[in-house]
């Protein structure tokens, strides 16, 4: 119960001189292959230096995995094109995009500063008011070892399911997988989750946090099948966007459902 379905990434890392720049990672939709890769890193190193041998150190290197390209050019604004045009030949930058770093800006005491502040993560609300409902420990006991119980088979039918051809997105029949067993089974699943009416404010609130999470991976898999069908990276890349949110809020109903199991004292099943 209560699982995740893991991200499917493939990866691509684009290798920066300098500590500060890092590692520029593109994911590559399933349809593609490393040949498609290679042959898009090399037409996009023409367009952000068409130079012989200025900026880009040498090209594309086959390792076990990922693909890793050495980009020798650190400057921001190369740095910039060579997102755009990977990603314009569908490689969606991950990890290190120039777009989402803060330009380094002259610090008058010296070395440099962001032109941004981070702030820390907001912690998790789980809405709990101070005094627990009379009926919440009855109420949190009924959901976990009699509703939920009843429902987890079709969960584990649809994640088992899809960890069998997560790796092989490419392949016909996982496709025919994700239409035929995955999504119906978890369609059904969130169905039932959301037909729960817990009786006290506490449990709602849980659970309304796991309804979330769920919807958000459902949403995930029905894009991805789409997305496969109709090879189209945009909407793989926004599928696997929607599974990681789904996850965040599943994460976070883990962390709420242990903290009024604790306040309860109600022993949580090992399955959650």
């Amino acid at each position: 119960m209560n699982r995740l379905f893991p991200v499917t990434v493939i990866v691509v890392c684009i290798l920066l001189n300098g500590c500060a720049t890092g590692v520029m990672k593109f994911q590559m939709p399933p349809w593609k292959a490393q040949d498609d890769y290679q042959k898009a890193w090399k037409e996009c190193k023409e367009v952000v230096n068409p130079r012989e041998g200025g900026g880009f150190i040498f090209g594309p290197a086959i390792c076990v995995l990922p693909i890793i390209a050495g980009v020798g050019a650190s400057d921001h604004s190369d740095r910039l094109k060579m997102e755009k045009c990977m990603e314009e030949k569908g490689y969606k930058c991950t990890a290190n995009c120039p777009s989402e770093q803060p330009k380094q800006v002259s610090d008058p005491m010296g070395g440099s500063k962001s032109d941004t502040l981070s702030s820390p993560s907001p912690a998790i609300n789980c809405g709990f008011k101070d005094e627990m409902s009379k009926d919440a420990k009855i109420d949190l006991m009924f959901l976990l070892n009699d509703k939920m119980k009843k429902i987890a088979p079709l969960e584990s039918v649809a994640m088992n399911s899809y960890n069998s051809v997560r790796n092989e997105l490419k392949k016909e029949s996982s496709v025919v997988a994700l239409n035929n067993t995955v999504i119906p089974n978890y369609q059904r699943f969130v169905g039932e989750l959301k037909a729960i009416n817990p009786e006290t404010q506490e449990v709602r609130e849980v659970l309304k946090i796991y309804i979330e999470g769920t919807s958000l991976q459902l949403k995930s898999l029905e894009m991805m099948a789409l997305s496969l069908r109709n090879k189209d990276s945009n909407l793989f890349f926004d599928s696997n966007k929607n599974l990681r949110e789904g996850s965040e809020k599943i994460k976070a109903y883990k962390y709420c459902l242990r903290t009024l199991c604790n306040k309860l004292g109600v022993t949580l099943p090992t399955s959650n």
